[in-house]
């Protein structure tokens, strides 16, 4: 669950630094995330279900799981370049839908 909470925490960060993002910096962002993410899930299965816990059981927990992560990044990839213009659209509408302003009486 932590994971999901550092994708979201980062995205926030990312939003409020970049708030001009092409669709190919998403892209990246997505994909880069889909490994870390692959990265933080493969040290908690080494943790609980691998035994012994030595280097090479390590080293095979990450090596079996590469194509793995690397499907995963790629979809990441390719569903945030594709789907950036709508989601940002209906977040920009929901966002105008949503404000409010408070004038002093």
């Amino acid at each position: 669950m932590i994971g999901w909470g550092l994708i979201g925490i980062s995205a926030a960060w990312l939003g409020r630094w970049r708030r001009d993002i092409s669709r190919l910096g998403i892209g990246v962002f997505g994909f880069v995330w889909g490994f870390v993410f692959g990265w933080m899930q493969n040290a908690g299965f080494w943790l609980l279900f691998v035994y012994p816990l030595n280097l090479q059981s390590y080293l095979a927990t990450y090596v079996s799981s590469f194509f793995f992560d690397t499907a995963h990044a790629l979809t990441n990839l390719l569903l945030c370049f594709l789907l950036f213009k709508p989601v940002v659209q209906v977040l920009r509408e929901y966002k105008d839908r949503m404000h409010c302003a408070y004038k002093d009486a």
